[in-house]
C-alpha cells in the first residue's frame, strides 16, 4: 500500500489543472501506467498524493475518478523534454510545486502546474507534437563505409565496432544534402511503410508533416546531427523508420528516387520494415529479409506537445513562461543521458553495421510488394436474393400486372 500524504488533509475543491513534465524514460517501461511494472504515470500520481493534490479516495479509486488524461504517449525508454497530464485535483497549496517535486524521483522534473478549464482534456486539447532525434555525426562519415565491409567479412565484435566511433565535423554541404533527403517527407503523405501492420489502403496512414529537418549540436562528447520532426500524430515506429529511411539514403544503400518519386507514400507499394534486437547476433541469416531500416530508439524523444486550438481558452498552455526550464532539462539531461547510454551500448555504431550488412546480403533495400485493396477498402458485395419457395415464381407468373387488376367503382358519398 503507498504511504500516506505528509500531512493531513483539508477539504478542498478540486480543480482541472494541467501538469507538465518532464523525464528520462530509461528506467520505465514507457509513460502510462501499466499495473506490474514501473511508469513515469506510476510515480508522478504517487508524488502528487503525497504532496496533498489528491485525496486518499481519488488515490484509491483509480484515474478514471479523477479524468486523468496524456497528451501523448511515449514507448519503453522514451524520454520527453515535456509532456501533459490532465487531472481534477487540489491546487491550492501555494507551496504545491515544491512539496510535488520533493517526492518525485531524480529522472522525473516537475515544470509546473496550469488551471486549465474544466472541460480541458489533454489528449484531445493537443493540435500537434514535436520530436526530436539525434544521433552521432559520424554516422553520415562516408568515410566508415569500407571498414564497415572489413567488419562485415570478419565478423563483427565489440572491439570493431567501437573502431567506427571517430571525431568528425561535417560541413555545411554535408547538412544541405541531409535536408535535401528529409524535404521529401513533408506534407501530407501516406505513411503505411513506416509502421508495421499498417494498412496502406486505411485513410489512417495518411499523416501531415510540417518539419522534418536536421540541424548540427555540439555537445561535449562530441558532435552530432538533430533531426526535428513536427507533426499532427505519428504512427508507431513512425519516426525511427523516417530517420532510417533518412540514413540509408545518405549512405546510397537505399534508391533515392523512391523518396523523390515517392514509390515509399505509394498506397500499392509495400515495403518490408526492418527490424531487430540490438543484441541479437550479427548472423547475416537473421536480417536476409529486411528491407526499410528502422534507427535505433535510443535518438528518440518528444520535445514537447502544442495545444494551439486551445491558447484561447487558456494562453498559459503555450508553456511560454516553462520554456527555458524545459530547454534546460533536454540540454542537460536528456542530451546526456541519450550520449552515455550510445557510449555504454555502441548502439548507433552496431546499428550502422546492420544497415550495410542488410544491404550487402539483400543486395538493395529497394524491394516492394505491389498490394491490393484489402477486404475493408473493397466495395459491399450486393446481397442475393433468396430463391422463392417451390410454387410461388409460377403463381406471380400468373398473377395480373396492376393495370390489368379491376376494380370497383368507389361508392357515392
Amino acid at each position: 500500500m503507498a504511504d500516506a500524504a505528509e500531512t493531513p488533509q483539508a477539504k478542498q475543491p478540486k480543480k482541472k489543472a494541467a501538469v507538465i513534465f518532464g523525464y528520462l524514460g530509461t528506467n520505465y517501461s514507457g509513460l502510462q501506467i501499466n499495473p506490474g511494472v514501473s511508469t513515469v504515470e506510476q510515480a508522478l500520481e504517487l508524488a502528487l498524493y503525497k504532496a496533498g493534490a489528491i485525496s486518499d479516495a481519488n488515490h484509491e479509486g483509480g484515474f478514471s475518478k479523477i479524468q486523468w488524461t496524456r497528451s501523448s504517449r511515449t514507448d519503453k525508454g522514451v524520454h520527453a523534454g515535456a509532456n501533459v497530464v490532465a487531472l481534477k485535483c487540489m491546487i491550492g497549496d501555494p507551496d504545491l510545486l515544491a512539496k510535488v517535486r520533493s517526492h518525485l524521483p531524480q529522472d522525473i522534473a516537475l515544470h509546473g502546474i496550469i488551471r486549465a478549464t474544466r472541460s480541458f482534456n489533454a489528449k484531445n486539447a493537443t493540435s500537434s507534437r514535436e520530436y526530436e532525434y539525434i544521433m552521432p555525426a559520424w554516422m553520415f562519415s562516408r568515410q566508415h563505409e569500407e571498414f564497415v565491409k572489413s567488419v562485415l567479412s570478419d565478423g563483427a565484435d565489440e572491439a570493431m565496432v567501437s573502431g567506427l566511433v571517430q571525431p568528425v565535423t561535417l560541413a555545411d554541404d554535408d547538412l544541405a544534402a541531409i535536408n535535401s533527403i528529409t524535404n521529401a517527407f513533408r506534407g501530407t503523405l501516406n505513411y503505411h511503410n513506416f509502421s508495421s501492420g499498417t494498412d496502406s489502403f486505411d485513410p489512417s496512414s495518411n499523416r501531415y508533416i510540417t518539419k522534418f529537418h536536421a540541424s548540427l549540436l555540439q555537445l561535449p562528447e562530441g558532435q552530432f546531427v538533430r533531426f526535428e520532426i513536427h507533426g499532427q500524430s505519428f504512427l508507431f515506429n513512425m519516426i525511427r523508420l523516417m530517420v532510417g529511411a533518412v540514413l540509408g539514403v545518405h549512405h546510397g544503400v537505399i534508391n533515392s528516387d523512391l523518396l523523390h518519386k515517392k514509390d515509399l507514400f505509394d498506397s500499392r507499394k509495400k515495403f518490408v520494415v526492418m527490424s531487430w534486437s540490438l543484441r541479437s547476433s550479427f548472423s547475416s541469416q537473421h536480417h536476409s529479409r529486411f528491407h526499410l531500416p528502422l534507427a535505433p530508439a535510443l535518438g528518440l524523444f518528444l520535445q514537447k506537445p502544442l495545444f494551439s486550438g486551445y491558447l484561447k481558452k487558456v494562453p498559459e498552455m503555450e508553456l511560454t513562461e516553462l520554456k527555458d526550464d524545459i530547454a534546460a532539462f533536454i540540454q542537460d539531461r536528456i542530451y546526456s543521458e541519450i550520449a552515455r547510454l550510445d557510449s555504454a551500448r555502441n548502439e548507433f555504431a552496431r546499428w550502422l553495421c546492420l544497415l550495410y550488412r542488410g544491404h550487402s546480403h539483400t543486395g538493395s533495400w529497394n524491394t516492394f510488394t505491389e498490394l491490393t485493396p484489402g477486404a475493408a477498402t473493397q466495395p459491399p458485395k450486393k446481397k442475393r436474393k433468396k430463391p422463392a419457395p417451390p410454387g410461388v415464381e409460377d403463381w406471380l407468373k400468373q398473377k395480373p400486372a396492376p393495370s390489368e387488376c379491376q376494380t370497383e367503382p368507389a361508392a357515392a358519398d
